[in-house]
C-alpha cells in the first residue's frame, strides 16, 4: 500500500494468519488486488457508514422520498392550531368561550404566530363577563384556555352592586367592564375599599370588571436550642365507674400504677340511656397515662431549619387553593439568651396574584356627582 500511496487506519494482527484491516470503501479494491497477489483470502466481516448506508437506501428510493415529505408535512403541519380544549368551567360557560372564540376568528387551522395569548386573554373577559380569570397558552398544534368562573353569592342575587375588596392588597391589573373605577394600578387597598363603583349615567348597575393584585402573607416561628417536651411513653391504665351528679363511685384497683414518670389524666363521660330516656347516672371511665419528658438539643442550623419548617407550614395554611405564588422571602437569625434560654427565629414573606374583588350591594340611591366619575 506505501507503493501506491494509500493509507490504511487501522491495521492489527489478530494471529500468526490473521489480519484484521480497515480501510475506506475506494481502498477496499485494492485491499483485496493485494491479498490475491499474496495468495491469501479476505473476507468483509462489517460494513459501516454513509456510504453503505446509502447504498442499502437506493433501492428504496420512494420509502426516502416519502419519510422526507412526511417530516416536511408535519413541520407545516405544527406551525399551525388543530385543537382548541377548553378547561376548569362548566359546560355551558365552555360553549359561551366557543362561541367568542370563533367571534374573534380563532379557529382550528389558524397559525400559531397569529395568537397573541395575553390579548386573547383580556378579548376573552370582556367578551364574556361571567369569568373571573383566563388563561391562554399554545402547545404544539393545541390552543389551550383555563379559565375561572366568577362566582357570585347566591345571597346578593344580581341587583346594583359595587366591587370592594375583600383583603388588604396592591393593585396590579384592572379591567373594568361596567361601572366607575375607583382605584388604578399600583395603589394599595384596603379590605372593605370600592374598587369598581356601581353607577352607570347616574343609575346603579352591577359592577362588573377584574381588580388583580399582589396579597401577602406572613408567618414566624421561634423554636429553642434547647427544648424539653412532654410525651407519653405509650403505657396506660383505666379505672372505671359511675357518676351520679357530683359524685363517683370508683370500681377498686388492686393497686395504683408506679413508675418514674409522670402522669396525666383523661376523664371520659358516657351518659346512660335507655332507649330515649336518660338515666341519673353516666358511666366514667378515668384513663392515665405515663409521660416522660425529653430534653431536645439542637444546633444552631437544626434549629434554625426547624424553625424555617414551621414557619413555611404556617404560610401555606394561609394561602388559597391554586393561588400563583409571585415572590417569597425568608428571615432567619438567633437570639441570645435573654433567660428563656437561645432561640432561633424564622420569618417567611409570601406574596401572591390574585382577584381582590368581591360584591356588596348598593342599598343607597347614588348622589348625581358619582356619574361624572
Amino acid at each position: 500500500m506505501l507503493a501506491r500511496r494509500r493509507y490504511l487506519a487501522h491495521v492489527e494482527r489478530v494471529s500468526p494468519d490473521l489480519l484484521l484491516i480497515q480501510s475506506s470503501p475506494a481502498d477496499a479494491g485494492l485491499v483485496r488486488e493485494l491479498a490475491r497477489e499474496r495468495g491469501l483470502r479476505m473476507v468483509v466481516l462489517k460494513e459501516g457508514g454513509l456510504p453503505f448506508f446509502f447504498r442499502r437506501l437506493a433501492p428504496r428510493v420512494s420509502f426516502v422520498v416519502g419519510a422526507a415529505l412526511a417530516l416536511g408535512i408535519m413541520a407545516l403541519v405544527t406551525r399551525h392550531i388543530w385543537f382548541i380544549a377548553v378547561q376548569g368551567v362548566p359546560a355551558g360557560l365552555a360553549t359561551r368561550v366557543r362561541v367568542a372564540l370563533e367571534e374573534l376568528g380563532i379557529e382550528p387551522g389558524l397559525r400559531r404566530r397569529q395568537i397573541d395569548p395575553d390579548r386573547l386573554a383580556e378579548q376573552l373577559l370582556l367578551r364574556v363577563p361571567q369569568l373571573a380569570w383566563v388563561g391562554v397558552r399554545t402547545r404544539g398544534t393545541l390552543l389551550e384556555i383555563r379559565a375561572v368562573e366568577r362566582i357570585v353569592p347566591e345571597a346578593l342575587g344580581y341587583g346594583p352592586a359595587d366591587l370592594v375588596a375583600r383583603k388588604d392588597g396592591l393593585v396590579t391589573e384592572t379591567l373594568v367592564v361596567r361601572g366607575i373605577p375607583r382605584v388604578e394600578r399600583g395603589q394599595p387597598v384596603t379590605r372593605g375599599e370600592v374598587l369598581i363603583a356601581g353607577v352607570e349615567d347616574g343609575k346603579p348597575v352591577r359592577a362588573e370588571g377584574i381588580i388583580r393584585g399582589r396579597v401577602w402573607y406572613e408567618a414566624e416561628a421561634i423554636v429553642p436550642l434547647e427544648e424539653r417536651l412532654r410525651e407519653r411513653t405509650g403505657r396506660v391504665t383505666r379505672h372505671r365507674g359511675i357518676q351520679v351528679g357530683r359524685w363517683r363511685i370508683m370500681v377498686p384497683v388492686p393497686s395504683r400504677p408506679s413508675g418514674a414518670g409522670s402522669w396525666e389524666e383523661e376523664v371520659k363521660i358516657r351518659p346512660g340511656y335507655i332507649g330515649t330516656i336518660r338515666l341519673p347516672w353516666a358511666g366514667i371511665t378515668v384513663c392515665r397515662f405515663e409521660v416522660r419528658e425529653q430534653v431536645i438539643r439542637r444546633s444552631e442550623a437544626e434549629a434554625v431549619q426547624e424553625a424555617l419548617a414551621r414557619a413555611w407550614a404556617r404560610v401555606r395554611e394561609q394561602l388559597p387553593p391554586g393561588v400563583p405564588v409571585v415572590e417569597t422571602s425568608e428571615d432567619t437569625g438567633v437570639s441570645g439568651d435573654d433567660g428563656k434560654g437561645r432561640s432561633a427565629r424564622a420569618r417567611v414573606l409570601v406574596s401572591t396574584s390574585e382577584e381582590l374583588g368581591t360584591y356588596r350591594l348598593r342599598l343607597e340611591k347614588p348622589d348625581k356627582g358619582m356619574a361624572a366619575g
